[in-house]
């Protein structure tokens, strides 16, 4: 591989999409390349079968590759060439194949026809193409839907694009100690392997130009999680990577309560763009922009701006109400008389909420005239404790 020169690379990240109407990110898109093209969209992974689930179940039923194995014991996992996953609480533990040298053997067993599904469409919005991996939440048939007209698998296919080098990892770590909730879950050790591998495969570009897209964070970097306790839910391995290579971004979501958030470690940027999972919650997208030998600068969208649910006391249901009256912007419903909204389905009670989002927005006029930029970036705080602790998540 010969090392191409390193351009600027625009980027727009998100991950988690869970509960976020799928049209928001792509009204979100059209925004952004409208003012500037956007090079590539990275993903970080779970429900990425809403974007094009339909079709993948029968490709991977047609391979075999993922079975339920009935066991004594809950928690045993004795096979050396699968990696043991969340064990439901039936009494069957869920494997699947794992590792580089694994996938690209079942790659070449399955070449899927050219199809196109929703990351298509988010594809053809960039210069460059979308790329991804799976989360922990995901089926591994998701692994399928990256494989769509204008996608990549960042687990399984490194990618070079204008001088940097983009690798992915999959899944979150199979902790020793802590919750292992999903469904993709690796062990420790099998992501630092697959770290290895895919530096190797972008070996001629240097370290400070590796972008990692990874579902779960480095340990100890926004990954402590409150759902099921308070724990850290990053991989060691990737932090250990971070710590001795110095890549310019580490891309993550999985931990929800850590979403829209950026920390500095050493000269890596760590951006967490997780989603929250709830209708109408937070939708978080970076827009990244990154030129050689400069500081990344991360941008975070300001979703509301393309969403009827962003407006205050407005769920799907009335916001489905005010798109059928023709109301399907914010703008429009600002611009609405009260009796239109009241004609609308919408209260007198959540007229007043509206109004007074309205005015909210009118005294912050000067963030509203760039809708798709938030005024100030999120300062990167910095670092009072150490990451590094062998051997332990934080």
């Amino acid at each position: 591989m010969t090392r191409a020169p390193t351009a600027r690379l625009r980027i727009v990240f998100f991950s988690d999409w869970r509960a976020q109407p799928l049209a928001l990110i792509s009204t979100i898109l059209r925004s952004l390349s409208a003012a500037e093209p956007v090079d590539v969209v990275l993903y970080g992974g779970d429900d990425v079968g809403r974007f094009g689930r339909p079709m993948m179940d029968d490709a991977w039923d047609a391979l075999g590759l993922l079975r339920l194995e009935p066991v004594g014991d809950a928690g045993e996992c004795e096979s050396t060439d699968l990696v043991p996953l969340q064990v439901p609480p039936d009494g069957w533990t869920r494997r699947v194949a794992s590792g580089p040298t694994v996938q690209r053997e079942l790659s070449a067993r399955y070449v899927p026809p050219p199809f196109r599904n929703g990351f298509s469409e988010l594809a053809d919005l960039t210069k460059q193409g979308l790329a991804g991996v799976i989360g922990n939440d995901c089926q591994p048939t998701d692994r399928w839907v990256l494989d769509a007209e204008g996608c990549r698998n960042l687990h399984l296919t490194p990618w070079a694009v204008q001088g940097w080098g983009i690798l992915g990892i999959e899944g979150a770590p199979f902790l020793p100690v802590g919750p292992r909730v999903g469904i993709v879950l690796h062990e420790d050790a099998d992501i630092a392997r697959q770290l290895a591998w895919a530096r190797s495969e972008l070996s001629v570009i240097p370290a400070q130009r590796l972008i990692v897209v990874s579902h779960a964070p480095p340990a100890g970097v926004l990954d402590e999680g409150i759902r099921y306790g308070l724990g850290h839910l990053g991989s060691p391995a990737l932090a250990a990577f971070v710590k001795r290579r110095q890549p310019a971004l580490v891309l993550c979501g999985h931990v929800h309560s850590q979403g829209g958030r950026v920390e500095r470690v050493g000269r890596t940027l760590v951006v967490n763009a997780a989603s929250e999972d709830d209708w109408g919650q937070e939708a978080h997208v970076a827009l990244i922009e990154l030129d050689p030998d400069q500081t990344p600068i991360v941008t975070w969208i300001d979703w509301r701006q393309y969403s009827l649910t962003g407006l205050p006391g407005i769920g799907r249901s009335k916001a489905a109400a005010l798109e059928a009256a023709g109301l399907d912007s914010q703008a429009a419903v600002y611009a609405a008389s009260d009796d239109a909204l009241l004609e609308a389905g919408i209260s007198g009670n959540g007229i007043a909420r509206i109004r007074l989002g309205q005015l909210a927005d009118e005294l912050d006029q000067p963030v509203r005239d760039a809708p798709w930029l938030v005024a100030q970036p999120r300062s990167w705080p910095m670092i009072s404790r150490p990451h590094w602790v062998a051997g332990s998540p934080g």
